[in-house]
């Protein structure tokens, strides 16, 4: 279930070690992962759509379900990019969690909305007997869980992905991944 290609492990590795030497609590973490989502839906060398089509139907989902002056919003700002061609190429970069731009109301409601969606593709993973949440009640290094977590998710996918998904995991394993699991039992 894990990845056990050696450079997608260590980028994996120094993703989680970024994200965790960064101030969650006070940080605005689905703001960015829809970022870093739409950065790797930006990202013009994957084709997400052939190579990942669930996640990339959830980024549209959650995009035609804003109302139009988020839209607006999303489309004139300069958000932070370049997480997905960066990692691809070996080299580990995540979103600064407490940027300014990340602060805004027109963030975190597609942020929110984008989380569920993850919850919701990759339930199966994320909770139950050998998932992300077993991983979180086996292991007390974050950094670890973060990692491992990480490379489940992936499940041999490309390195682009380490970044949302790095940053989706830290959010589970800070959010309480029991409390996540138990009220997203319909899924």
């Amino acid at each position: 279930m894990v990845n056990r290609n050696p450079e997608t492990e260590a980028v994996a590795n120094e993703i989680a070690e970024l994200l965790i030497k960064q101030d969650y609590q006070s940080g605005w973490v689905t703001e960015a992962i829809f970022v870093t989502a739409l950065d790797l839906q930006n990202n013009p060398h994957i084709d997400l759509q052939r190579d990942h089509p669930e996640l990339n139907s959830g980024i549209n989902e959650v995009w035609n379900t804003q109302p139009e002056w988020i839209l607006n919003e999303l489309q004139s700002n300069d958000l932070p990019s370049g997480f997905s061609q960066s990692t691809s190429r070996g080299v580990a970069k995540v979103v600064d969690l407490n940027d300014p731009i990340l602060n805004h109301e027109w963030l975190m409601y597609p942020g929110d909305d984008f989380v569920e969606v993850l919850v919701r593709q990759y339930y199966p993973i994320i909770c139950g007997e050998n998932s992300l949440q077993s991983l979180t009640q086996a292991t007390r290094s974050k950094k670890n869980v973060v990692r491992d977590g990480t490379l489940m998710l992936i499940a041999g996918g490309e390195s682009a992905l380490l970044p949302l998904l790095g940053l989706f995991t830290l959010h589970l394993v800070e959010s309480n991944i029991d409390e996540v699991c138990e009220e997203y039992t319909k899924y």
